[in-house]
């Protein structure tokens, strides 16, 4: 970790840790949910709590409709393979050679599953409660028994997310208006874009965010049918197009476009926003805006001509909408990319030889160390790293909070309720920290794991400081191992592989622009362009927490900093031109950043 790191630690945290819009409302439904998840656990008597309320924190997210569908996602694949889990535990009940193959296969395919497919964050998930079920298999010897246990192991996964889902449903707002709300106040702020109220610069971040976050509430709108279907239908259209518009004034600003029709478009863009916010039909473009655009103007046409994508009816059935090429299950490169293997490989041999260590130990209650390897692991060195801090610091923090609950509030605890009311407080300080972004989300997570496995135990609040020292000891075990076998196996370089990933986009964006498609096609990937050049971004500052002889220099660094943001440019740029106008400069300079980049990208660089 390098010493910038330290440095600004202290004001990073902060700037982590300031309230933003929904983050309050965000804290308070993982924290209720916590307490109903323990409440029901106590009185029911499923086993393992502190995993099911780690669920909890870990799925919800400040994205309602997202957390929603993968509650979803994960009771459909836990009902699915409690069946494998059962098949499991009959073949490997008194076969500890065959249990350990078991644990390797099951833990191997998930997690590759987890980075080579769309099961995504739910695969590590998967391999969690897998291993877990397969390695508490030795110390239950009777098969009888052990399915009954197999049986509880769905339910600290199902329940957990039943409580979520119903919570969500009943309390918090509904996805339809959340939908409303965010494109509602994304034409609001592309109007005060256009009236100069706004610098160009706040609107780069939701820019570069995409339609991620909107495409899964609309997701969750259209598959249960929230709304009515003609406003399904303009909202459907007003992701996409909003999102040009607001791409197109970027444009604008950034060239230092500024004409009198400016009035008329934020005018049109705030009646546009009043009407998403209202769920009434867009209102007919003024002629004004129907009409040529003077001389002066011309460089505002493809503002025009987005805004005008917004029909005042629009078109219902869905199936007349053009269909986009649909993506498979499994990545485009997963016969070729050998780093989703690698990852599932080294992680499973981390799980697998903590296991071996604490079963050899007799030490069963540092079985956190297997939890560790498989909530820590990424894909880059640089990332694992900054995971494992996190988890350190959360786990400190969070089984601080567990001691002093022992020594000053357990002892005064005899009903659920007051129980409830402890597991809410500090679990809303975690999902407080958990909803903020990448950069310490996890440690919210953390602090929540790790005051639960050091309060509640049993059936009941923990009253002994052994089981807190017992999880620590565990945790701080898997992260030795992680960091030991991701630093020194296959390591992957975070800047090496944002060099790579950057020449890859340069070199096919220097293609492109030979192609007499290139204005429409850079039009149609640009959502997914400005995402992807934003995640290349967050991976380099995750060089900072790699060992010092995988870290690029700060030399490469600024170049890719810079060359990210020479892309981003010419991706606007070429987005919004007169088709057949792309001059020889930017082609030029396209390939020149593709050079540069190439060269870079090398791994002796």
């Amino acid at each position: 970790m390098s010493p910038s790191v330290l440095r600004t630690f202290f004001p990073v945290a902060l700037d982590e840790l300031m309230p933003f819009d929904g983050r309050l409302a965000s804290a308070i439904r993982v924290a209720s949910v916590c307490a109903l998840t323990t409440m029901l656990f106590m009185v029911y008597g499923i086993p393992l709590v502190a995993i099911g309320c780690y669920l909890v924190i870990f799925v919800m997210k400040p994205n309602i409709s997202g957390s929603m569908l993968m509650a979803i996602g994960i009771i459909v694949l836990a009902s699915l393979i409690i069946w494998l889990m059962l098949w499991a535990v009959q073949m490997t009940i008194d076969r500890p050679v065959l249990r350990m193959a078991m644990l390797a296969f099951f833990s191997f395919l998930f997690l590759y599953l987890g980075v080579a497919s769309k099961v995504g964050e739910a695969g590590s998930i998967l391999a969690l409660v897998m291993a877990f079920v397969i390695s508490m298999i030795g110390q239950i010897p009777l098969g009888e028994i052990a399915t009954r246990a197999v049986l509880y192991a769905w339910l600290m996964a199902v329940v957990p997310m039943g409580v979520l889902l119903a919570f969500t449903l009943t309390f918090a707002p509904s996805p339809g208006k959340i939908l409303r709300n965010n494109l509602a106040q994304r034409m609001q702020r592309i109007a005060e874009q256009l009236d100069l109220e706004a610098n160009p610069a706040a609107w780069l971040a939701p820019l570069r965010q995409g339609n991620a976050d909107i495409a899964i509430t609309m997701l969750f709108v259209k598959v249960f049918a929230v709304l009515p279907r003609a406003e399904i239908a303009r909202l459907q259209q007003t992701v996409n197009a909003s999102y040009m518009v607001a791409a197109a004034a970027q444009v604008a600003q950034r060239n230092g476009i500024q004409t009198a029709a400016h009035p008329a478009l934020a005018a049109y863009c705030r009646a546009l926003s009043e009407a998403i916010q209202n769920g009434q039909p867009f209102p007919a473009p003024p002629a004004q805006l129907q009409a040529p655009l003077p001389a002066e103007a011309q460089a505002l046409e493809p503002l025009q001509q987005h805004l005008l994508c917004f029909p005042a009816q629009p078109v219902l059935a869905f199936h007349e909408q053009v269909v986009q090429p649909k993506e498979g299950f499994l990545n485009p490169d997963v016969k070729t990319n050998r780093l989703y293997s690698q990852y599932a490989l080294k992680a499973t041999f981390c799980a697998i030889a903590c296991y071996v260590v604490y079963t050899a130990l007799q030490w069963q209650d540092i079985h956190t160390a297997l939890i560790t390897c498989y909530v820590v692991a990424l894909s880059t060195t640089g990332e694992t790293v900054h995971k494992l801090s996190l988890r350190i610091l959360g786990c400190l923090i969070g089984a601080s909070f567990g001691m002093l609950s022992i020594f000053f509030v357990i002892p005064y605890i005899h009903s659920i309720g007051a129980l409830m009311v402890l597991v809410f407080a500090v679990t809303l300080v975690a999902g407080w920290v958990a909803s903020g972004s990448e950069r310490s989300a996890y440690a919210g997570v953390q602090i929540g794991l790790a005051f639960l496995l050091t309060v509640l135990q049993g059936f009941g609040p923990e009253v002994t400081l052994d089981a807190a020292m017992d999880r620590i000891a565990g945790i701080l075990l898997g992260n030795c191992m992680m960091y030991i076998v991701f630093t020194r196996v296959w390591p992957v370089s975070a800047g090496q592989a944002a060099a790579e990933q950057l020449n890859a986009l340069a070199a096919k964006f220097k293609l492109l622009l030979d192609q007499p498609v290139a204005t429409a096609q850079t039009s149609n990937d640009l959502q997914r362009l400005l995402p992807k050049l934003q995640a290349v971004r967050d991976q380099l500052m995750m060089n900072d927490y790699e060992p010092l002889s995988m870290r690029r220099s700060d030399e490469d660094m600024a170049a890719m900093q810079q060359a990210a943001d020479q892309l981003e440019n010419l991706y606007l740029q070429t987005a919004f031109a007169t088709q057949g106008s792309i001059s020889e400069s930017k082609k030029q300079g396209a390939a020149q950043l593709s050079h540069q980049l190439a060269i870079l990208a090398q791994p002796s660089s």
